[in-house]
């Protein structure tokens, strides 16, 4: 359920541009550079990881799927860090607004890349234990 409301949250988040500045400018809060480009990857391998919770809400997990899961969590997880690493998953314009000038350090979008991958990388190993019986 996770994986589907993400999805749903980053469309809304694109389609509704739900944030507004004190002058009524409505932003995305992910960058809007991200839909020529690493979003696509993102979003299918959250939708690959959603079709695999669906296959596992009816069947129990096999080796095939724990080796699905992995494709779909580096799908889904590798760009993520990689946007993230580069500083380019928030609108600018958003954290201009939001911070009022303060940046965000480094070491914040670092620990981001290492949660991500650590979560991923947890996810794998979980689907191959659950594989094992």
């Amino acid at each position: 359920m996770w994986h589907a409301l993400l999805i749903a949250l980053i469309v809304w988040q694109h389609t509704a541009q739900p944030y507004r500045t004190d002058g009524g400018i409505r932003l995305d809060v992910l960058d809007p550079g991200l839909w020529s480009g690493w979003i696509w990857p993102i979003l299918a391998g959250l939708v690959g990881l959603v079709t695999l919770d669906a296959i596992r809400a009816v069947r129990v997990c096999s080796r095939a799927l724990a080796v699905w899961s992995v494709c779909a969590e580096a799908a889904f997880a590798l760009p993520l860090a990689w946007v993230l690493h580069r500083q380019e998953f928030f609108n600018p314009a958003f954290l201009s607004d939001v911070n009022g000038g303060w940046q965000t350090p480094d070491s914040f979008y670092t620990v981001a890349v290492a949660g991500v991958l650590a979560v991923g990388a947890g996810e794998v190993v979980k689907r191959f234990r659950e594989a094992r019986g």
